[in-house]
């Protein structure tokens, strides 16, 4: 769990920034371990240029000018807890489809562009498949055997030559594969998880099943998901899901930070659902970034009957090349309150689609 630390003497500053910080941790979509640093020796060890001041684990994010309210500190917060966009470490899961293929694929392109170092090819089995009696030890494995020298000759298969250094391992794992997933995220060391989508024409089928978009939704570092028959492209026209809040200058920062090479063309695009609307794009204008001023992004409104077809009009119309969406860990009850807008996107783009989350 993250560590949030107030450090200074009890007076009105302190007071007032205690109060602010309480309600911005209240509003993090995650448990913080928050606490309160008074004794004057322990103040001393952290060599701090003023108080009160804010440390989120070993950094120091606040210790001068004026306080900040609690939305300003909410979003100190979360820039700081947001995973960083990252692509050294590629974990990409398969079973062998066609699907995981183009993922394998996107996922050494990308590599290459982006100079990464490892890709590491994993096929999640189940521990005991269905008829296999319990105590069938020597029978396991030989299944797992079987499927690690299938993994081995899947990546061999489908490996491109490399100039710059990017090698790949395999391994399998025991387990579930969404759950499995999910668990080599929080556990190994993984920059992000490339991984394939079918394409299934069931929408109900993927809603209730799909182990792309479950990673997606629940793993803990960024997921790009490959729709099938997808080939690698530069990123140089990005849409950002936005939720007109000041997370998107967040991602907006990320984004630029991942792709700074490229310096790609930003579009925040914030969706609502009209009846009567097919597709209709209310405001648009280009704003500067707070951080590189000499950087423009637009930020459009876009009204649509539906999300999917809204997405992928817009998608065409100013051909994207890659749909970015910041989402949360939530708890059961959340997930049954918010509307599953992420979960729509991810399944209607056309396009690849990077998952990031807040509260890691």
């Amino acid at each position: 769990m993250r560590s949030v630390k107030l450090v200074g003497v009890e007076n009105s500053r302190f007071q007032l920034l205690r109060k602010n910080l309480q309600s911005a941790i209240e509003r993090l979509p995650h448990a913080v371990n928050f606490q309160q640093i008074t004794d004057v020796e322990r103040i001393l060890t952290y060599k701090l240029s003023s108080i009160p001041a804010i440390i989120l684990d070993d950094d120091v994010i606040f210790e001068s000018g004026y306080l900040p309210d609690s939305q300003e500190i909410e979003a100190l917060l979360s820039k700081n807890l947001i995973n960083p966009i990252q692509n050294n470490r590629i974990l990409v899961p398969t079973d062998f489809s066609e699907a995981a293929r183009d993922a394998y694929l996107f996922a050494q392109y990308l590599a290459e562009y982006k100079h990464s170092t490892s890709i590491n090819v994993v096929n999640v089995c189940q521990p005991i498949p269905d008829g296999m009696p319990l105590h069938a030890g020597q029978e396991l494995d030989l299944m797992n055997k079987s499927a690690l020298m299938r993994t081995e000759d899947f990546a061999q298969t489908h490996q491109l030559l490399s100039h710059n250094g990017t090698s790949y391992t395999t391994h399998v794992a025991l387990g579930f594969p969404s759950e499995k997933l999910v668990s080599l995220s929080n556990e190994t060391a993984v920059d992000m998880i490339i991984m394939g989508t079918t394409g299934d024409s069931s929408l109900l089928k993927k809603w209730l099943g799909s182990v792309s978009t479950h990673v997606a939704e629940k793993a803990f570092c960024p997921v790009l998901l490959v729709p099938v028959g997808t080939r690698y492209r530069r990123f140089d026209k990005v849409l950002i899901a936005s939720d007109l809040t000041f997370k998107d200058d967040i991602v907006v920062s990320l984004v630029y930070d991942w792709l700074t090479d490229s310096n790609p063309e930003l579009h925040l695009v914030h969706i609502k659902t009209d009846s009567d609307i097919a597709y209709e794009v209310e405001t648009a204008q280009w704003l500067k970034t707070s951080k590189q001023a000499q950087r423009l992004y637009k930020a459009v409104i876009l009204r649509s009957t539906s999300v999917a077809e809204g997405l992928n009009h817009y998608i065409e119309k100013n051909d994207i090349d890659l749909l970015i969406m910041a989402t949360t860990h939530r708890s059961p009850i959340q997930q049954l309150m918010h509307k599953k807008v992420t979960k729509e996107m991810a399944i209607a783009s056309e396009i690849p689609t990077l998952v990031l989350h807040y509260g890691i």
